[in-house]
């Protein structure tokens, strides 16, 4: 039940340090971004084998659950299924809000305005 307890922060730790990490990176385009993502993930595999709190080379070792494997092995599917369905569910919130913000320079493609192409209302084309 430890390794379950423990898998919780350790979850939000990652969350946050791939948070703080992800933000800037997601920032930058094209083959920057690329070089960028190799060069932290270089970075944090050398800080994790070199810190010895963290077991150095060869990782931490957790003490198994007192059960039979396959009910730590049914235990963890049925844990990862529903963190796999509330992602998906996360996701699909996000894609369904609008988070484009008002492009006024394309109004001819999208049907909004288009300050570029108005004309004041005073100005009549036809004749009274």
């Amino acid at each position: 039940m430890a390794t379950i307890l423990s898998s919780i922060p350790g979850g939000l730790v990652a969350a946050s340090v791939a948070f703080v990490i992800g933000y800037p990176c997601l920032r930058l385009r094209g083959p920057y971004f690329a070089v960028v993502t190799m060069c932290f993930a270089f970075v944090v595999h050398m800080v994790v084998q070199n810190i010895d709190l963290l077991g150095g080379v060869e990782g931490l070792w957790l003490a198994a659950m007192k059960k039979p494997i396959h009910v730590i092995r049914a235990i963890f599917y049925e844990l990862m299924l529903m963190l796999m369905i509330l992602v998906i569910l996360f996701v699909r919130w996000l894609e369904g809000r609008n988070w484009k913000r008002p492009d006024y320079h394309s109004g001819g493609r999208r049907g909004g305005p288009n300050p570029r192409h108005s004309y004041p209302e005073s100005r009549s084309w036809h004749s009274p």
